[in-house]
């Protein structure tokens, strides 16, 4: 809505530059969801069970996961977390 109360429409993310910049726990929780998320996925591939020798066609359990899973879950924050650091830095 506009000053007037008034609905409008704009183009997506055009008012982005108007928001206020996010507190860095904000960052931290936004990077954390990218990061679960993009980390669901990769874990589902065989791609991500291969490094690990086990057979996706094979049922394991899930136990034979968890640690990978924990670690791989927390690598992916740290390594999302460093590229958005970078990209902060070389602007």
């Amino acid at each position: 809505r506009n000053a007037g109360g008034r609905l409008s429409l704009c183009w997506p993310g055009a008012k982005l530059s108007d928001a206020a910049p996010l507190s860095l726990s904000g960052i931290a929780f936004l990077l954390l969801a990218l990061s679960s998320v993009s980390f669901d996925g990769l874990s589902k591939t065989f791609f991500w069970l291969g490094l690990f020798g086990i057979n996706p066609l094979e049922v394991p359990g899930r136990t034979a996961v968890i640690g990978i899973g924990t670690v791989g879950l927390v690598l992916t924050f740290v390594l999302l977390a460093a590229a958005f650091i970078l990209a902060i830095v070389l602007g």
